[in-house]
């Protein structure tokens, strides 16, 4: 394709529960901006003179599924194949006009593209694997401005607001190992993210991914209750508390703080974190968990890494008064127009 063109093992209860709740604690810690990236456990260090990865990774919302079966030659193709390979992972109401572009009379250089997600649901059983691009890029589709919106984004029963716009975007075609199409979004001059979601929202949401995690190991998560204070825009304080049963019987509770403080340059530094448990188990398993926390204590790294191109967080502000609210800005890291 042309470049200017687009065409079983036993675990014991006690790891289980220990593992369950650390990764229930980086979750939440690092819930600035989507952590599920963070959810894992340490690994080992890299050479000095590589470059520290970021506690979040800004993916999610960078890729666009598209259909193998419509080949992207003309703009009302390229809208039609991204609106299959959104209708083939989630659930889309009956009607709904998820991509609209503009301005197509140089394509692959577009005017406009407004992308649409309001009302669409994340489905509890994913559809299809997460699209993980590799190789090259077969060709890229330059945009005067890109929106991409869902207001709002139905995952279980939360519903998160999310509103994302670019000014001169670069979008790449790429595929996964299967084959599978996408565009990623691996430029932009000047972009913007916004991310709103209510308290009860967030505990839905925590305790949904909690159970999903803990379940493969027998743990049973009853309750999650979370406690978020930001000062300054910048710091943000969590405190919480999780109830879980280890093998359905042996309770435990265990109650997580951790504080984050962002910097002028953008590095997200984790302190003061710890665990203290009660209940049956609870004791036995904070012993367990805080030489595991002890191994984040003081690290700094920058806050949000853009996987394609290069990008870069440019400000962030953060307000939990009556949720948990998110405004970003982002772009490329030397500013320049697209030719």
């Amino acid at each position: 394709m042309r470049a200017n063109r687009l065409g079983s093992s036993f675990i014991s209860p006690r790891r289980a529960a220990a593992g369950s709740a650390f990764r229930l604690l980086i979750l939440v810690t690092c819930i600035v901006g989507s952590a599920a990236g963070c959810a894992a456990k340490p690994k080992p260090k890299v050479a000095a003179a590589a470059p520290p990865k970021p506690w979040l990774r800004a993916q999610s919302l960078c890729i666009f599924p598209m259909s193998r079966s419509i080949a992207p030659e003309t703009s009302e193709l390229l809208a039609s194949s991204m609106e299959k390979g959104w209708g083939e992972r989630l659930t889309v109401p009956e009607g709904a006009d998820l991509v609209h572009i503009d301005g197509a009379d140089h394509y692959p250089r577009l005017a406009s593209m407004t992308i649409d997600l309001s009302d669409v649901t994340v489905p509890s059983k994913k559809k299809e694997q997460k699209l993980k691009p590799v190789g090259r890029t077969e060709g890229s589709v330059h945009v005067g401005t890109l929106e991409f919106l869902a207001r709002p984004l139905l995952v279980e029963k939360a519903k998160l607001q999310i509103g994302m716009s670019a000014s001169d975007a670069r979008l790449d075609l790429r595929r996964d190992k299967k084959g599978r199409p996408m565009l990623t979004l691996s430029g932009a001059e000047d972009g913007h993210i916004t991310m709103e979601v209510s308290r009860q929202d967030i505990d839905a949401l925590l305790l949904q991914s909690a159970r999903e995690a803990a379940g493969k190991y027998g743990v049973s998560v009853d309750r999650i209750k979370l406690k978020l204070d930001v000062a300054d825009n910048r710091t943000l304080r969590v405190d919480l508390r999780a109830d879980v049963r280890v093998g359905a019987l042996l309770p435990a509770g265990l109650q997580f703080k951790a504080r984050m403080d962002v910097d002028d340059q953008l590095n997200g530094k984790i302190t003061r974190l710890s665990c203290d448990g009660d209940q049956l188990l609870g004791p036995l398993i904070s012993t367990i968990v805080n030489p595991q926390l002890d191994k984040y204590e003081g690290k700094k790294r920058p806050l949000v890494g853009f996987v394609y191109g290069n990008m870069k967080l440019r400000d962030l502000k953060i307000n939990v008064d009556d949720g948990f609210k998110l405004d970003a800005a982002f772009g490329n890291v030397a500013p320049t127009k697209l030719r």
